[in-house]
């Protein structure tokens, strides 16, 4: 479940195009989440619920356009602390971002108009296989 923490834009949108199994993913995502376009609206947060804690290895950003930063932060709500932050620097790209945490929440914070992710693949270890990305599997990260 994804959880809006800012009063403008669609984080769900993050996470509505996801599809295949492959990594890195070979799909190019057309929507993402914006909020408004006035400055002083930003940074915007976002959370996934990811229902239980999960051991993840991975997590892939669709890079659209643009340059800003764009936190990842795990922890709870109201208690996050920072992954990683990815500065939005290349064009229609996927980025892989090596992990090993155990978490239930994922934080997504844009800081600007600028930084702009158009989905997000987050990948949990598969106990049975090499703690890679290309051998694990995707969670289920929509509502069906």
């Amino acid at each position: 479940m994804v959880v809006n923490e800012s009063s403008v834009g669609d984080p769900g949108l993050l996470v509505d195009e996801q599809a295949g199994k492959e990594y890195p993913p070979d799909s190019s995502p057309v929507t993402q989440w914006h909020g408004d376009w006035k400055k002083e609206s930003y940074p915007i947060h976002a959370y996934i619920d990811l229902g239980r804690k999960r051991n993840i290895i991975a997590i892939y950003l669709y890079d659209t356009n643009s340059k800003g930063d764009f936190v990842v932060s795990v922890g709870e709500p109201g208690k996050w602390t920072e992954l990683f932050t990815d500065t939005c620097s290349l064009y229609n790209t996927w980025k892989a971002h090596d992990v090993d945490i155990s978490t239930r929440y994922v934080r997504f914070t844009k800081t600007s108009t600028e930084a702009n992710i158009a989905e997000v693949v987050i990948v949990e270890r598969d106990e049975d296989k090499e703690k890679s990305a290309q051998k694990t599997k995707e969670l289920p990260l929509k509502e069906k």
